[in-house]
C-alpha cells in the first residue's frame, strides 16, 4: 500500500496570526463590497445573489470575530463549519447581545443553510432569515448585519481598541448618538 494515502493528512487552520481586529476588518469588508453592489448596475439584473453571499460571509465572519476575541480556538471556531446557530449559542454563552429580531434571522438563516443554500441555488422562493416570500430587498438582512457589526465593534473597543465605525445607513431611523 502506498504510504503517501495512507498518512493522514495534518488539518489546515486557516488565520493564525490573525487577530480579532483583523478579522473585523475582514467581515467589514465583506459588508461594504456588498453594499456598494447595490450601486453598480448590471444588465440583465436577475438576482441579488452576490450581494446576499456576501452579507451571509459578513454575519459568518463577524461571529468569528466575537468568538476569537473571547479566546476560541482558531480549531474550534473553524469546526462550525457554517453552522451559525452554533456559533450564536457559543457567542452568547459569551455574553454576545443583539437584539431579538437580530438573533432570529440569524437562526433562521443557519436553519435555512442561507450561506450554502445562496452559491448553489438560482431562485430564491423564500427569504431564509425570516421565511417569507423573498424579494429583491435586502432590508432585512441589511438590518441584521448592522446590529451585528455594531455588537461585535462595541466588544472589540471594550479591549481597548478603536474601531472603524461605519457611517449610518440611509435607512437607519436614528442616527447614533441622537436620543
Amino acid at each position: 500500500m502506498d504510504e503517501n494515502k495512507t498518512a493522514k493528512r495534518s488539518k489546515v487552520v486557516y488565520g493564525v496570526g490573525v487577530t480579532p481586529y483583523g478579522m473585523y476588518l475582514m467581515a467589514q469588508n465583506y459588508r461594504a463590497t456588498a453594499d456598494a453592489l447595490e450601486n453598480i448596475f448590471v444588465l440583465p439584473r436577475t438576482s441579488n445573489h452576490p450581494r446576499r453571499f456576501l452579507y451571509y460571509q459578513a454575519i459568518e465572519h463577524f461571529l468569528r470575530t466575537f468568538l476569537r476575541l473571547n479566546s476560541q480556538e482558531l480549531e474550534k471556531i473553524q469546526g462550525f463549519g457554517h453552522r451559525w446557530g452554533d456559533m450564536l449559542d457559543c457567542c452568547n454563552s459569551y455574553g454576545l447581545v443583539i437584539p431579538a429580531n437580530v438573533e432570529k434571522y440569524i437562526r433562521l438563516c443557519a436553519l435555512n443553510n442561507a450561506l450554502v443554500g445562496i452559491r448553489y441555488e438560482y431562485e430564491l422562493d423564500l427569504d431564509p432569515g425570516t421565511g417569507k416570500k423573498a424579494t429583491r430587498s435586502t432590508l432585512p438582512l441589511e438590518k441584521t448585519i448592522y446590529a451585528l457589526e455594531l455588537a461585535v465593534g462595541e466588544a472589540i473597543e471594550r479591549t481597548g481598541r478603536e474601531v472603524f465605525k461605519r457611517p449610518d445607513p440611509p435607512w437607519l431611523d436614528q442616527p447614533r448618538g441622537q436620543s
